[in-house]
């Protein structure tokens, strides 16, 4: 697990935090101070509310989905600018905590496009190796893991009104905004991601 935190000070989180989230996503990559005890971050999804996965659904295609292939192909992804420029309005005095359901090996390129296409974030969560459950589920465990850490979203940002949903039942008002559902992902035939 990569958790590049410098010393700890009043109500900052120590590596030692980040290792009762191995259950819960053991890549955890948080590169801020911002992200802090009592903080209270924005949450936001990739496929389909920052990135266009448009280009890769040919993976899903088959009676058995390549889901690594399907997010490694991510690097290519095309930004949602819209949703990107909101994110950053919204989210200036607030750290960000990246929720994908990718899996921990396309970590580096899940950095190198946030940095890429300069999506600020704090934090970013995904799934551990070999986890199945549905991207929905990863979200609220990440939720439940950021809430015994001492830390309350303001909000979280996801283009799925079933994470929506889940979010809110579970006092987090979730944003989507009209037309953040990528082209790509309108026919929701994809699990949440």
């Amino acid at each position: 697990m990569d958790v590049p935190l410098s010393s700890p000070g009043p109500g900052r989180l120590s590596a030692a935090d980040f290792h009762s989230w191995s259950t819960i996503a053991t890549c955890v990559l948080a590169a801020s101070h911002r992200l802090t005890r009592g903080s209270r971050p924005v949450v936001a999804d990739l496929d389909g509310t920052l990135t266009d996965p448009g280009h890769r659904r040919h993976h899903l295609a088959s009676s058995i989905p390549d889901w690594l292939a399907f997010s490694l192909a991510a690097k290519n992804d095309p930004p949602l600018l819209p949703e990107i420029e909101w994110l950053d309005s919204h989210s200036a005095e607030r750290p960000v905590v990246i929720v994908s359901g990718r899996p921990s090996i396309a970590m580096q390129l899940t950095q190198s496009w946030l940095e890429r296409h300069e999506v600020r974030w704090d934090a970013i969560v995904l799934r551990p190796p070999g986890d199945t459950v549905r991207g929905l589920e990863h979200k609220m465990r990440v939720l439940t893991a950021l809430s015994e850490l001492g830390i309350e979203p303001e909000f979280a940002f996801d283009d799925s009104s079933e994470a929506r949903d889940a979010y809110e039942a579970r006092g987090v008002e979730c944003r989507t905004l009209p037309g953040t559902t990528s082209p790509s992902f309108a026919s929701n035939s994809t699990p949440d991601l």
